[in-house]
């Protein structure tokens, strides 16, 4: 797991924001990602949501935020801005706490300590199938077939052994992603049928993503999609 969450920082760090052409000067690119941002993974909230409110007020050499249901460390959060062409959140002593890239609708990126974090503007909805759901007869179909998913193939990914990884099992040629974002670029294609170990899983407003290391590439493979945008597809589920 160490190794692999090793391998995220790398990833992430090497990203810059996607930002509109004009947003050219500091003030332009607050402007464009103050707001409130929020995370649906369940551990890094002490009560539900984390949330992030960004705002374009000065605060010392940076600008001011608030949080709201978080745990540490980004619990500690006091300020955030731009370094090194990221987003960072820092706390009271400077020290950076987060380092996130991406668009204005979703920022993927780190904590100190190597953890993957995914925060989305806060007025997106969770759209993802859920046990619940499937309880009440609505189908998420197995990969490109025509049966339904089952309440169990949506666990997350669990290691059968202690020290081993997880592993799941692709149903579907999957694309493999360099950011937990569905307009990340491709890192390498999965082919159906396909046993791979993950690392790190995040929960988003568009299902579970988790890390995968295929080859000589790394990436985050997602594992709920729409087909022939209408049918939800699980694209793997876990144990091989």
């Amino acid at each position: 797991m160490g190794s692999i969450r090793a391998l995220a920082v790398q990833l992430i760090v090497a990203s810059l924001f996607v930002v509109p052409a004009k947003a050219q000067t500091e003030a332009e690119f607050i402007a464009a990602f103050a707001g409130a941002w929020q995370t649906f993974e369940p551990s890094l909230g002490e009560e539900g949501t984390c949330r992030l409110t960004l705002n374009e007020e000065p605060s010392d050499a940076h600008y001011a935020l608030s949080v709201e249901a978080c745990a540490a460390p980004i619990s500690q959060a006091e300020t955030w801005g731009i370094v090194e062409n990221q987003l960072a959140v820092l706390d009271d002593n400077g020290e950076i706490l987060l380092r996130l890239g991406g668009n204005q609708t979703r920022m993927t990126g780190d904590t100190a300590t190597g953890d993957a974090v995914i925060f989305e503007r806060a007025d997106v909805a969770k759209q993802a199938f859920s046990p619940d759901a499937l309880r009440a007869g609505a189908c998420l179909y197995l990969g490109y077939t025509a049966s339904c998913a089952a309440t169990g193939d949506l666990a997350a990914p669990r290691a059968v052994d202690e020290g081993e990884m997880a592993a799941v099992a692709v149903m579907v040629n999957l694309n493999a992603r360099r950011e937990a974002r569905p307009d990340a670029a491709v890192v390498d294609v999965i082919p159906r049928n396909t046993c791979v170990s993950v690392g790190q899983c995040l929960e988003a407003s568009d299902g579970r993503w988790c890390q995968v290391r295929i080859a000589d590439a790394n990436g985050w493979i997602r594992q709920q999609t729409v087909r022939a945008g209408r049918w939800p597809v699980l694209t793997y589920r876990s144990g091989c």
